[in-house]
Parts: structure tokens; C-alpha cells; sequence
């Protein structure tokens, strides 16, 4: 399931938190969000409620706008970095 899955990575992630509740960010849309990770990473669901099995329209927040969800996606997956097999250092830290 998406919980069996998020629960997952935010063990692997040594996340703190425990039982995070959803917050809802708009009508449609829920984040859960696990913040206190290991290295600086994160675990983010979104639930978009009443959504289907098909690519979500703009309703990501942004500002006073909203923004799509390719677009989100992206931003969440620039925030960090990963080092080649065997190279010293952090993997999944946040990129400066």
C-alpha cells in the first residue's frame, strides 16, 4: 500500500517523527510529510483527494498560484544529491 511504502522509506531514512498526520494544503490536495531524517532528507506524501489514476492537473501551491505537478516533483528532486557507488561523503543530503 502508499502508507506500507512511505513508511518504508522514512524508516530507511532514520526519519524521527512517528504517526505523522496529514495537513491539508488546498481543497483537494493533503501533504504528509516526514522532516526530521537522517542527513537532512525527507519523506513527502501527497494526497490529492478524489484523484484518479491519471497525471494531475496544476494544483501544486506556489505563491498565490499554483504550479504543476511535473514541476513540483522536479523541485523536490533537486533538493538533493546522489554520489556515485563508493564515493566518500553523504548520499540523499541536500544539494546547495
Amino acid at each position: 500500500s502508499v502508507n506500507d511504502a512511505v513508511h518504508f522509506w522514512a524508516s530507511v531514512d532514520r526519519c524521527r517523527d512517528s504517526d505523522v498526520e496529514p495537513e491539508r494544503v488546498s481543497r483537494k490536495l493533503k501533504l504528509t510529510e516526514y522532516k526530521d531524517c537522517a542527513q537532512g532528507s525527507v519523506v513527502k506524501l501527497w494526497t490529492i483527494e478524489g484523484g484518479d489514476h491519471s497525471w494531475p492537473e496544476d494544483i501544486f501551491p506556489a505563491g498565490r498560484r499554483t504550479r504543476s505537478t511535473t514541476d513540483e516533483m522536479m523541485a523536490f528532486f533537486k533538493r538533493f544529491t546522489r554520489q556515485a557507488h563508493g564515493a566518500k561523503g553523504t548520499t540523499g543530503a541536500p544539494a546547495d
